[in-house]
């Protein structure tokens, strides 16, 4: 093997990348040796000999996007490469040793917040990491010469997006374009391993993006029909309650966007009020900067899951331009039948993000669960299956407090929700049958302010995030903290040396930045957080490429597969070996992370469990 190769490409627009071979996709290719001149070809042959003949193979963005532009998206080279420790993308080391402030100044002099995913995205662009690392960045803006080329009668976003296919490869601005963009990558890599050097765990980041960029391509099949007959089916409810809406609270027909007049806003608000839905019912209910109750369509949604109003707040959402998800299922769904979902690392525990779609909000109670069936698996013969680990949350912090009481919880036929009730009210007021509707209350009540008391959750933000009073959230805590004082001496420690050093440090060695203030929620969650992704990394780590090529989807704790019919056993019996493990860490308690699956199912509303 030769010594460094630092590259990027220029393509059609990345739409096509599911849809394009890569002898059409891929336009222009500049790559150079250790800190030579930058070469530029359009031969894929050409780049796809050096990448491989190469010890470090370097870029921004090429677990994601690069690589599997030259190798195809069903080749299994990227991820050997990255197995073989070869590639070093300058993205995937940037959330590590250079993330995101949550408030910065971009290169343009904008005030920016990185504060959510997708807002991160901005800040690890080449030429935003160039700017902000204080090296040579990019010399042109690519847009602008799309624009120029790109099909006049269309509308600007749509011009550029087709202007990208056009440019000439021979044009001098596109030629210097790419040639910047290659000294830039290799600038940022330089500037990058002073902040942080390419050690064992960052090494295992790069293996970790190679899976990720996998089950992107992987992609999941829709049953486009299914979807199809879901969105009509919401559009005739949809008109049966807005009318209902017009001719019980005179809900007004006229204008743009009626829901935003008083008499709209009045007709809302009434019929919310018939089914139950009031601030006083919900004291958390968001407010607009001028103090009004927000009547946002998310927001509608979000107050009216589970009461009566459920089938209303999602129809003024829908109304207010928000699709349904199965609407958003057949839109993120590309000509191969298939959504690509785009995902993310880019939160400071490491965390996925799935966007396009999100698949986070697919719900697995209710009505609504019926939305996971569009899912559905390869092929006829296969069938799908999800996996999850059993409580990994809790058992993360089990593990690392070293709590042998709240590890109770995890012995078998133990609830958890319910000891917490005990905790917090005493056995003697929760009682003991699950049946019961006072227990039934409590324990209920105990599931939310459970997990965010876990993570160092305050009474008075229990009570607002849980939706129960400021004393029922007292007594929780209360009662919590007197209950489980390893936990609470676990939390403690961490918060002092997120203090004293200004980030904490997970067993495997990722190191997370905490914000100054902010060290009392933020460094006992990031350390619970990055355990259980932690965990499901190394199930994926562990697992053999054709195992990965079986993978969906990954949304927190759970991994979701498309598995031959026949023999499922077998390859479940597989997956699960690979998934179950245990965690013994330093100054904590061996705690093991069992596996669960729901039945093999002929589309994911099937295989929940």
């Amino acid at each position: 093997m030769q010594g460094t190769l630092t590259f990027d490409i220029e393509t059609h627009s990345r739409r096509h990348l599911y849809t394009m071979p890569p002898e059409r996709f891929v336009r222009l290719i500049g790559y150079a040796w250790g800190d030579g001149p930058v070469r530029l070809t359009t031969s894929l042959e050409e780049i796809r000999d050096q990448i491989l003949k190469a010890r470090w193979i370097i870029g921004h963005n090429i677990h994601d996007f690069d690589l599997r532009a030259i190798f195809g998206i069903d080749s299994d080279i990227p991820m050997q490469l990255a197995d073989e420790g070869r590639v070093y993308d300058t993205w995937t080391h940037a959330a590590l040793v250079h993330p995101a402030p949550p408030v910065y100044t971009d290169r343009h002099g904008r005030t920016r917040r990185a504060d959510t995913p997708e807002k991160m995205l901005s800040w690890f662009s080449l030429d935003e990491q160039a700017y902000q690392l204080g090296v040579k960045g990019k010399t042109h803006d690519l847009k602008e010469l799309a624009y120029e080329y790109g099909d006049p009668s269309l509308k600007k976003a749509d011009r550029i997006e087709d202007g990208f296919g056009r440019i000439p490869v021979d044009d001098p601005r596109y030629r210097e374009y790419l040639i910047g963009d290659v000294e830039a990558s290799r600038a940022v890599a330089k500037a990058l391993l002073r902040k942080g050097p390419l050690d064992a765990y960052a090494m295992r980041e790069q293996r970790i993006e190679s899976r990720k960029a996998c089950i992107s391509s992987n992609g999941w099949r829709v049953d486009l029909e299914r979807a199809q007959a879901r969105v009509e089916y919401l559009a005739q409810r949809r008109e049966a309650i807005m009318a209902e809406l017009v001719e019980k609270y005179d809900f007004p027909t006229e204008g743009k966007q009626p829901w935003r007049t008083d008499a709209g806003k009045a007709a809302i608000l009434a019929a919310l009020a018939d089914a139950g839905v009031t601030e006083k019912t919900h004291p958390d209910w968001p407010r607009t900067a001028s103090g009004a109750l927000s009547l946002g369509g998310d927001v509608l949604i979000n107050l009216t899951k589970g009461t009566p109003a459920e089938d209303l707040g999602q129809a003024l959402a829908e109304l207010m331009g928000q699709r349904s998800l199965s609407e958003l299922a057949i839109k993120s769904t590309y000509p191969d039948g298939k959504v690509h979902p785009e995902i993310t690392m880019l939160q400071r525990s490491g965390r996925w993000s799935t966007t396009n779609p999100g698949l986070t909000i697919w719900t697995a109670r209710g009505e609504g669960a019926v939305e996971k069936s569009y899912f559905i698996p390869d092929s006829d013969d296969h069938v799908i299956l999800e996996i999850d680990l059993s409580n990994a949350d809790a058992r993360a912090v089990a593990a690392l407090s070293g709590d042998e009481k709240y590890a109770e919880r995890f012995q078998p036929g133990a609830d958890g929700h319910l000891l917490n009730a005990w905790a917090a009210w005493g056995k003697d007021v929760v009682g003991t049958n699950k049946k019961d509707p006072v227990t039934a209350r409590y324990r209920q009540m105990a599931k939310p302010l459970g997990h965010g008391w876990s993570y160092g959750g305050r009474a008075k933000t229990l009570a607002k995030t849980a939706g129960v009073s400021l004393e029922d959230a007292t007594k929780f805590v209360e009662g919590m903290d007197s209950t489980y004082k390893k936990v609470v001496a676990w939390q403690n420690r961490v918060r002092r040396f997120a203090r004293r050093h200004g980030y904490v440090v997970n067993p495997w060695g990722r190191k997370m930045w905490t914000e100054p203030g902010r060290e009392f929620t933020q460094a006992p969650a990031l350390l619970g957080q990055s355990v259980t992704r932690e965990v499901v990394c190394d199930a994926i780590l562990r697992m053999s490429h054709p195992a990965v090529r079986s993978i969906k989807a990954q949304i927190h704790d759970a991994l979701i597969f498309s598995i031959p019919r026949e023999g499922w056993e077998r390859y479940k019996d597989y997956l699960f070996r690979q998934i179950e493990t245990e965690l013994d860490p330093p100054g904590g308690q061996l705690i093991k992370f069992p596996a669960e699956s729901g039945p093999p199912g002929s589309n994911w509303h099937e295989a929940c469990h």
